[in-house]
Parts: C-alpha cells; sequence; structure tokens
C-alpha cells in the first residue's frame, strides 16, 4: 500500500525526529506518558485555551513547536503529514468521538 510509506516514515520519526525530544518521550508505552493510540479518532476537536477548531495535524504541529523547539516545523511539511499518518493509523477501528461543542 503506497499510503503505508507515509506511516512507516512517520512510526520512524516518532522515536527519533532527530531532536532530543522526540514523540515518544511524552507519548511512548511508559506510566506517566500519554497514550495517542486512539488520538486521532478525537480529533477535530476545540482547543479550549484559544477557542479554536484543532486538527490532529496542528496538534501534532503545536507539539513540535512548543515541545520540541522545532521552530522549522510546518503545518504541510513531510515530517509533520508522516506523522499525522502514523498518528491516525494507530486509530485505525477506533470509534470516533469529535466533539465540538
Amino acid at each position: 500500500m503506497p499510503g503505508m510509506i507515509w506511516v512507516e516514515r512517520g512510526a520512524a520519526l516518532f522515536d527519533d525526529n532527530g531532536s532530543e525530544i522526540a514523540c515518544s518521550y511524552c507519548h511512548g508505552t511508559g506510566e506517566n506518558q500519554i497514550d495517542i493510540s486512539i488520538s486521532a479518532a478525537h480529533h477535530p476537536k476545540l482547543n479550549s485555551r484559544t477557542g479554536s477548531v484543532q486538527t490532529l495535524q496542528s496538534q501534532i504541529l503545536t507539539c513540535q513547536l512548543d515541545h520540541q523547539e522545532n521552530n522549522s516545523a510546518r503545518f504541510d511539511d513531510e515530517d509533520t503529514l508522516a506523522l499525522t499518518a502514523y498518528v491516525s493509523h494507530l486509530a485505525k477501528g477506533q470509534p470516533l468521538t469529535v466533539d465540538l461543542s
């Protein structure tokens, strides 16, 4: 499947994105980590801090910019798209629970 190339790239970036803080640092499988396996099923969602709708891709970009201090990350760059494909793939089969209220 051609789309799996992006999922595989996203999986690799999730564990090693070239920064000191990879996605797996906060979102791995450890006791105090945030489970993202169903994250895609909860997007889009309303960002209570900004009052705007946040897509999965914009959430990933926020993490890249704010937590990884990756100032070169962009909404439509290949790394952000690959991470979005990977996180979306993790939620495959999960029921959607989008709430924009």
